[in-house]
């Protein structure tokens, strides 16, 4: 919710995504900004995170994750 409102007071309006394949593979969210994909893994804990490889072959980049220590330096 917070790269939401981020979004609605900088006025940098972006598209926000909830990934998933047929065979239960996510991403917590996706963000479109500027014709470019960020996808996002939220952990509460520090917690190892393997991208999808089919997020990867697909859109290419790799997964930042989020936790609680990294949220202030995402925003």
């Amino acid at each position: 919710m917070e790269l939401i409102k981020k979004s609605e007071y900088t006025e940098q309006y972006a598209q926000f995504y909830f990934w998933r394949t047929y065979d239960r593979k996510e991403l917590d969210l996706v963000v479109e900004y500027g014709g470019k994909l960020t996808a996002y893994e939220i952990k509460w804990g520090k917690q190892t995170v393997k991208s999808p490889l089919l997020w990867q072959e697909t859109y290419g980049g790799t997964v930042e994750v989020i936790t609680r220590e990294r949220l202030l330096e995402v925003l």
